[in-house]
């Protein structure tokens, strides 16, 4: 289906990965989702290198839904990078 989307994110914790996963299909912004993990992430953070362990997010939804779940997503706490659509943040 081309309207077909799908949006990677994590979560420090599988606790919060199932929350904002269950929260998004209980108000069918989602279709489905996977949790995976953990996986281990390495960034820079600031001057120093950091690994970090957390918990991958693979949401599906529509098109049509994408700026309500991007809003949900980037707001959440326990995010920790929502990457979305090439998002720069």
């Amino acid at each position: 289906m081309a309207d077909q989307v799908q949006i990677l994110t994590t979560a420090e914790s599988r606790e919060d990965a199932y929350a904002l996963a269950q929260n998004l299909i209980h108000d069918q912004l989602a279709t489905s989702a996977q949790v995976a993990g953990p996986i281990v992430s390495i960034f820079m953070q600031g001057s120093a290198m950091v690994e970090a362990q957390q918990w991958q997010l693979v949401l599906r939804t529509t098109a049509a839904q994408v700026s309500a779940v991007r809003e949900i997503v980037s707001a959440s706490e326990f995010v920790v990078v929502p990457v979305l659509d090439g998002d720069a943040e």
